[in-house]
């Protein structure tokens, strides 16, 4: 018959030897004495003793095997401080317990180079530009670095412990991406997996690759605009000479008038181009303190009548004064252009992930081409030329910023966002 312990085995030997013992004692008992009385009072004494040997036996046989159990378990919770000390120095029982230190020891060696190894992917992960965000197996956040913190706008551990779907994630056949078409445009997402002693966990980069279409956009666009002023240059300057000369030469009024026409219309294109090459320009910043109420109201009594509201919390900024007063009058402009009624525009300034964000909030008709705002030469405005926007998103761009415009949420109108470093030299009202 086969046992299934180690325990029951021992005790069903036990058993059978003091059982044999006994039967041997009394057996011999009765034959010299023919006494019932004596047999009965040997295996009383006999067996209290036999059953504490057994107990004994029991216990110096299974001690080992208990501390060899504490041991494992210790490991088991990479708790690598209990130690195994054998009962016997040799034999089996020796052997066994120097195995389970040795494998301690070894354990204990790569847990630590492991925690090393850990510490330092952790610091180089702090370091980096672009927001990481580690997911656990039930893929919800259980860590991320300081510029997920910045993206974010506020602390990533006010989020940990939540689905991944709070941050718009989700994982497709294809991989990682964002729910949102805006940050799918911006960002690009790389993920990775490993293990740990806690198990599963994803890796996620979020990689901003805006600006680099951006940069892209921008070479091909000065590109096309080498060309095209070369080129146009080129055409117009014999053009608008000869047209000159013949307007100087000719006695006919009717002929005087086209040919005035033809040196107006090469004067204005030439203007055009000039100023059209200025919007990809590398521009020469002269950064200055500048009080922002100050700074706004100036550029808003130039474009009255017009109601506004400002709510600033960042008063003051470091900036190119000339340079952003065109962005400015710009903006003003564009939100004046955008409402068929009386236009209310609220600027509001504050302090965000590192940045001051200045935004225009206007009432009009909202934004109905936002995928070709800053494309040059676009324009919905029958007197425009597209350089404008452009232009503004140049100097902001210049200034180490961002500009951007959307359509309001819940009421009517757009919002033109400018996002400028935040310098040691701002003032907070």
């Amino acid at each position: 018959m086969r046992t299934h312990s180690l325990e029951r085995a021992f005790t069903l030997l036990m058993l059978f030897v003091h059982g044999l013992i006994l039967l041997l004692i009394s057996g011999n008992i009765w034959l010299l004495s023919h006494s019932v009385l004596l047999v009965l009072s040997v295996i009383s004494v006999l067996v209290p003793i036999q059953v504490l040997m057994t107990f004994k036996i029991q216990k110096a046989l299974l001690t080992p095997y208990h501390q060899l159990l504490t041991a494992l378990d210790a490991i088991k919770e990479n708790d690598y401080s209990v130690k195994s000390i054998s009962p016997y120095s040799l034999g089996i029982s020796g052997k066994a317990f120097k195995e389970i230190e040795d494998l301690s020891q070894i354990l204990r060696k790569k847990s630590l180079l492991y925690k090393k190894q850990n510490l330092l992917s952790f610091a180089l992960i702090q370091q980096l530009d672009s927001p990481i965000v580690i997911l656990d197996g039930d893929m919800r956040i259980k860590d991320g670095n300081n510029a997920l913190s910045l993206w974010l706008g506020k602390e990533w551990s006010l989020i940990n412990l939540m689905p991944a779907s709070h941050l718009q994630l989700l994982k497709t056949e294809q991989g990682w991406k964002f729910n949102a078409t805006e940050l799918n445009n911006n960002y690009s997402i790389r993920s990775g997996r490993y293990h740990d002693e806690l198990g599963e966990h994803t890796l996620l980069i979020f990689t901003d690759i805006s600006k680099e279409l951006r940069r892209m956009q921008k070479e091909s666009w000065q590109q096309l605009v080498r060309v095209l002023s070369h080129e146009i240059k080129n055409s117009l300057t014999p053009i608008q000479s000869l047209a000159q000369l013949l307007e100087r030469d000719s006695k006919d009024e009717n002929d005087k008038e086209i040919l005035s026409i033809i040196v107006d219309r090469s004067k204005n294109l030439n203007t055009f181009v000039a100023q059209y090459s200025k919007i990809f320009k590398p521009l020469t910043i002269n950064r200055q303190q500048i009080d922002l109420k100050t700074f706004i109201q100036t550029q808003l009594s130039l474009n009255e009548p017009l109601s506004f509201e400002l709510n600033l919390q960042v008063a003051s900024i470091v900036a190119d004064p000339v340079l952003l007063e065109q962005v400015f009058i710009n903006l003003i402009v564009n939100a004046k252009q955008a409402s068929a009624d009386q236009c209310h525009l609220t600027i509001t300034s504050y302090l965000r992930a590192n940045q001051v964000v200045i935004e225009f909030t206007d009432n009009g008709t909202g934004i109905q081409n936002p995928e070709n705002l800053f494309i040059p030469f676009y324009t919905t405005k029958p007197d425009g030329q597209g350089i404008g926007l452009p232009l503004c998103q140049n100097i902001i761009e210049q200034h180490g910023g961002q500009l951007t415009l959307t359509n309001r949420v819940n009421n009517q109108g757009a919002i033109a966002s400018i996002r400028l470093p935040a310098t040691a030299e701002l003032n907070h009202e």
